[in-house]
């Protein structure tokens, strides 16, 4: 059994009771990588997560599955593929091991700037 440095209080959650606490994602000034940043409940069991970025016309332009989580808080850099136009990116998130499919989802909007915007 794995089982990650917590807080003092909390206890590690079943594989169906984990849920993501937090997404935050930051946008490099290349346009072109996005720092995602999440925290998740205390587990028992590492879980997996999928994320997987889409353009305003529902292009996938990253996917990324990182198997067996090894805490509670991670970031990964993902490279957006091909030309990266100012607009909305749906960020789609899913946590969740083989047996028990999705525990949890969550969806985040990253809008990008034109390139001579600031931001």
């Amino acid at each position: 059994m794995d089982i990650q440095p917590i807080e003092f209080g909390e206890k590690p959650l079943s594989p169906e009771d984990i849920r993501f606490r937090n997404v935050k994602l930051t946008l490099y000034p290349d346009r072109h990588r996005v720092k995602v940043a999440v925290s998740l409940t205390p587990f028992i069991s590492p879980p997996n997560i999928e994320i997987d970025v889409r353009d305003e016309s529902e292009h996938r332009v990253a996917n990324a599955v990182i198997v067996g989580v090894s805490g509670p808080d991670l970031a990964v850099t993902l490279h957006l593929r091909g030309e990266v136009p100012a607009g909305d990116y749906r960020f789609l998130l899913s946590l969740g091991y083989q047996e028990n499919e999705n525990v949890d989802q969550r969806e985040v909007i990253l809008q990008i700037p034109g390139s001579d915007e600031e931001g």
